[in-house]
């Protein structure tokens, strides 16, 4: 097989948590104490906790091993459900009881990868995604809400 004709294939997947804006506050003084959970099939990463603010910046990265064919066309079948699902969910840290939810979106990993547009917007829980691709292997998603935004990338990486 020719080089040209090879499938580039990623085997991760690499996030950044950049910031949130206008988020919702849950604590007093109409602030929150702000992180998000990143996660994908059964891994998960946690940002730090941004204190007293509605406006958070994290610049936080992870990155997550890809189950090999999840990408693919009709590949994903034969994988547990959610194994293609990266979910970002943003909390609020509560001193006393349980943390407090604000929003959610799940961006399913394997319809991003071989979308072909520039640009669209996608109906989630409690946000509204809007996605940017700068380039066709490597990604850039924005997320925004009316109120609540949450600023993150990813890029699919082949790892030898």
């Amino acid at each position: 097989m020719s080089l040209p004709d090879q499938k580039w294939v990623p085997t991760h997947v690499q996030v950044t948590v950049l910031r949130g804006r206008g988020l919702r506050g849950k604590g007093k003084h109409g602030t929150s104490d702000v992180y998000t959970i990143i996660q994908l099939g059964k891994e998960k990463y946690s940002t730090g906790v941004v204190e007293k603010t509605t406006e958070p910046d994290w610049r936080e990265e992870c990155s997550f091993e890809l189950q090999p064919g999840v990408l693919e066309n009709g590949g994903r079948s034969s994988y547990p459900a959610g194994s293609n699902e990266l979910v970002l969910t943003v909390m609020h840290r509560a001193l006393i009881g349980l943390d407090m939810f604000l929003g959610q979106a799940v961006i399913q990993l394997d319809k991003v990868f071989h979308e072909t547009r520039y640009c669209h917007w996608l109906k989630e829980q409690n946000m509204t995604i809007q996605c940017f691709y700068l380039l066709t292997k490597s990604k850039l998603l924005f997320e925004k809400n009316d109120s609540d935004s949450l600023h993150q990338s990813f890029s699919f990486t082949l790892r030898l």
